[in-house]
């Protein structure tokens, strides 16, 4: 079984920046929607947060 990458969260410097971080939105922020509805007007269709086919995505290696 392959597990993906795990996601790290920065530690906040204080509670208070814990807090107005928890508080931003992380998809289908205003300018994301604004460009996602531009887009749609002009007649392109797309998929949002889909993963790509397996031999799509690239190996480390052609990253390095």
């Amino acid at each position: 079984m392959r597990l993906g990458p795990q996601r790290v969260r920065p530690e906040a410097s204080s509670r208070s920046v814990g807090i107005r971080m928890s508080w931003q939105r992380n998809r289908d922020t205003q300018p994301e929607m604004l460009v996602r509805r531009i887009l749609h007007s002009r007649g392109l269709r797309y998929r949002v947060n889909v993963r790509p086919e397996q031999d799509l995505r690239p190996e480390l290696g052609h990253l390095v």
